[in-house]
């Protein structure tokens, strides 16, 4: 019966109810042993796109739920860095606040300065964001009066490429200087100061594009792998906490993937393979 898929559709065929008991376990049992390693010394990277009321995309979170979001940061304890601290905590073995966190922006959307910055401002936040170094002043995204009104109240900005390509996909050297250095100086221009952090965009890479990464001058990189960041981790491949607005009860999933990522991880996968299941076998 085996072969013929009988016990996998027993299995499969399990109640709704019995479902949801055997998924609040399991989540029962990865915060337990979740709060076991929170000694460990991880720090989150959180990793955010648009904050507004208007877009329904995926990478769209609300206005009330940023908001909710940095409330708890702020009331938990938490203490906001910059990617300085976060390399130095990493490669030189600087002490950290227990609580650290470091927030990010990809793309550089306008909304970051009207919905986000005053949510910012009122908990005395600090974050970074990293801009699309093309699409500055383009309907949509932060303008430079923006920006420097921005970094004059905490808000550090690095590099998110020229146009936003899949870098692991471009061939030549040429072009890929024109993404990583020529966008990182126009930056550099206009800010003021170095520009020394790279967001990949879609998370892509490969080995070719972070050795050119690093010929150009990056001093770390960040992917949108789910996960904290430690002193174990690559520089060039650090991990970050995508908070999107996808999936319901969008607080419980920020709250349990800011302290369990890696678990997180795991269900995340565990469900894929559950929906595959049920393709296959109804």
């Amino acid at each position: 019966m085996f072969y013929n898929g009988y016990f996998v559709r027993g299995v499969v065929g399990l109640s709704y109810k019995k479902y949801l008991m055997l998924l609040a376990l399991i989540v029962l049992l990865g915060i337990s042993l979740s709060w076991y390693f929170l000694n460990k010394r991880e720090i989150p990277v959180l990793g955010y796109h648009e904050i507004n009321n208007k877009e329904h995309s995926p990478l769209a979170l609300s206005t009330t739920e940023f908001d909710a979001q940095m409330q708890y940061l702020h009331a938990a304890g938490y203490t906001p860095i910059t990617p300085d601290d976060l390399l130095q905590f990493l490669r030189d073995g600087k002490e950290l606040p227990y609580k650290s966190v470091l927030i990010t922006f990809d793309d550089g959307y306008e909304d970051n300065y009207i919905d986000a910055y005053p949510i910012l401002k009122k908990y005395g936040i600090k974050a970074t964001i990293f801009l699309i170094s093309h699409d500055i002043g383009l309907p949509g995204y932060l303008n430079w009066q923006e920006i420097h009104e921005m970094s004059q109240n905490h808000i550090l900005f690095e590099g998110h490429t020229f146009n936003h390509p899949h870098l692991d996909k471009i061939q030549d050297d040429d072009e890929l200087k024109k993404q990583l250095a020529d966008s990182k100086v126009d930056l550099e221009n206009h800010l003021g100061y170095k520009v020394d952090y790279l967001a990949y965009p879609y998370g892509d890479y490969n080995a070719h594009v972070i050795e050119k990464v690093k010929e150009y001058g990056y001093l770390a990189a960040f992917t949108v792998h789910l996960g904290d960041d430690t002193v174990q981790d690559d520089l060039f491949t650090l991990h970050r906490v995508p908070v999107f607005q996808a999936y319901t009860h969008t607080f419980i999933r920020f709250w349990l993937s800011l302290h369990c990522p890696y678990f997180m991880k795991e269900l995340q996968y565990a469900s894929a393979k559950w929906n595959k299941m049920k393709q296959s076998y109804f």
